[in-house]
């Protein structure tokens, strides 16, 4: 029987990929002072149908629990926190910083770097409308990614804002109620044809002379361009203000050569609000590595729905977070040969020679394990020459071996594999040592 179509077994030797790649992600997070938490995969379906957007809405793994209440798979980690701040908003500090490494879910089709099932890396700022909120959630990520020995030449972090977008459109004369829609179909481009765009914009609504300029303004490479465009619309500044703020931010703090101006970020989903980036691959071979953006309305928009009108709106606090996937970054690594060969670890290998030997090093074993190293014992009975090779295939730094000539003087011999020097030492003068 094969895995439910796209789930992944992780073997070993996946297993151990997997652990290197967490352990980046949570020493960059540790590193810049992140918390980390964690929540059930299993949420109320409602919390996603209401705030997430549509397409998440298509791609969630819901059911029925016995007591006929609706419950989905997670398929995203920010609803999750927004709820359990709200559940401890009057006792949590006014800013957070919180990271997770979660599990999510997500039915949707399966192309190159997209499974049904993957991990993700999630960093957040919470309580922090500044864009020094955004540096500390983006200078992490690329840290990152330079423990993994990547560099600027291979990935770009390409940044928008939706308010900067927002006030674009109300200039080119796209009515607020429509931004949504406008955002949803932008996000397609580059996934569709721009005949296929123009198309769905108009069926959005979206008169066919402003899809054509709509289209041309999203593809502005600069944000010089985007600038005096926003002084011939005489649009407001503000989302303006706040990319040219993150820019200089991210040039002092020396990582300049990562970023790219790309008007055409959005997000899919819709709390998204101001900031918006994604990581890519610098050939754009892939989908995305890594995506977030702000979305200061969404633990009050849900916390609204749960609270009395009175008490409607007392719960405010903006947030900044991005998503990094496991999926599409293993993919670049192993496209690049980037990734590690990470193979079995012990510190000792005991490799006794009979049953009668195997005893005597079993005080051996535990004194070793007792003491903090990481040691195994063979299990059968084999000639040296296959017990080295087995410790070698295990990743042991030293073989320890008895025979019967080392029992007869109570001694083992240690074979040091880096140095491939061996010694006997008595073993009860060993054990004391330990």
């Amino acid at each position: 029987m094969q895995a439910v179509k796209g789930m992944r077994d992780f073997y070993p030797q996946d297993y151990r990929i997997r652990e290197w790649l967490f352990q980046i992600f949570r020493e960059a997070s540790l590193k810049s002072g992140f918390e980390f938490y964690d929540a059930s995969v299993v949420e109320h379906e409602e919390l996603y149908v209401r705030k997430a957007g549509e397409e998440i809405t298509e791609q969630l793994y819901t059911f029925e629990d016995k007591s006929g209440r609706k419950i989905a798979l997670r398929p995203e980690m920010t609803p999750t926190l927004a709820r359990m701040v709200i559940a401890q908003y009057r006792q949590l500090p006014g800013r957070l910083k919180w990271a997770a490494i979660a599990q999510c879910f997500r039915y949707e089709r399966m192309t190159r770097g997209r499974k049904r099932e993957h991990y993700q890396w999630n960093l957040d700022v919470l309580g922090d409308e500044s864009q020094f909120a955004e540096l500390e959630l983006l200078t992490t990520a690329i840290h990152a990614l330079e423990s993994m020995g990547l560099s600027s030449n291979e990935v770009k972090l390409r940044i928008s804002n939706r308010n900067l977008l927002a006030d674009v459109l109300t200039g080119l004369g796209v009515d607020k109620s429509d931004h949504i829609k406008v955002f949803l179909q932008i996000d397609k481009l580059g996934k569709m044809e721009d005949s296929a765009l123009i198309e769905a914009l108009v069926k959005e609504g979206i008169p066919q002379t402003l899809a054509l300029r709509v289209l041309e303004v999203v593809q502005l490479k600069s944000l010089d361009e985007v600038s005096a465009l926003v002084i011939e619309l005489n649009a407001p500044k503000q989302g303006l203000n706040q990319i040219k703020e993150l820019f200089s931010l991210l040039n002092h703090y020396g990582f300049s050569d990562w970023l790219v101006f790309d008007f055409s970020i959005v997000r899919g989903l819709a709390y998204y609000t101001g900031t918006v980036f994604e990581f890519f691959d610098a050939s754009r071979g892939l989908r995305a590595i890594a995506g977030g953006g702000r979305y200061d309305h969404l633990i009050q928009n849900l916390a609204d729905i749960d609270l009395s009108d009175k008490a409607k709106g007392s719960i405010s606090m903006p947030a900044v977070g991005f998503g990094f996937g496991d999926v599409v970054i293993l993919e670049l690594l192993s496209d690049l040969k980037k990734l590690p060969e990470i193979k079995p670890h012990l510190d000792f290998y005991l490799a006794p020679f009979g049953e009668e030997e195997r005893i005597l090093l079993l005080p051996l074993l535990k004194e070793l394990r007792h003491k903090g190293f990481f040691a195994e014992m063979h299990a059968g009975i084999a000639k040296p020459r296959k017990l080295l090779e087995a410790a070698l295939e295990k990743g042991a730094l030293h073989c320890i071996m008895m025979g019967s000539e080392e029992k007869q003087k109570g001694e083992i011999r240690i074979k040091t594999f880096a140095t491939r020097e061996e010694q006997s030492l008595n073993l009860s003068d060993f054990l004391s040592s330990l």
